[in-house]
């Protein structure tokens, strides 16, 4: 909850997205605007969700080999919307044990809208 102007960076958000919104109604482009919804709504841009899952530097090397090329050439997704619909699958070599498979998501991490 950021002070920003006469209320706060999550009321200024919540404001820009309705403006966008009404902009680009009935353009045929509205699903693009998923991302930055996204980001704008949960805080959550593609920096911290990769900061979530590359907890060191040894798990750098494994999302960069792993890691799927059309997830970066997706206008309409952000890394957030993509773990969170399950198409984001990584599961950093720091967490992993020798027969084992961690969820990539943190314990306890569901992220809220207006949760910046």
């Amino acid at each position: 909850d950021i002070p920003y102007g006469s209320g706060n960076m999550q009321e200024f958000g919540r404001e820009f997205v309705k403006i966008i919104e009404e902009y680009y109604r009935g353009t045929g482009l509205e699903q693009y605007l998923q991302p930055m919804k996204y980001i704008i709504e949960t805080g959550r841009t593609d920096a911290k969700v990769a900061s979530e899952l590359i907890l060191e530097p040894k798990d750098n090397y494994g999302f960069m080999r792993e890691f799927n090329q059309n997830w970066f050439t997706q206008p309409d997704q952000c890394l957030g919307l993509l773990r969170d619909n399950g198409e984001l699958q990584f599961t950093p070599q720091s967490r992993r044990a020798a027969n084992d498979t961690v969820s990539y998501r943190p314990e306890g991490d569901t992220p809220a809208a207006g949760a910046f």
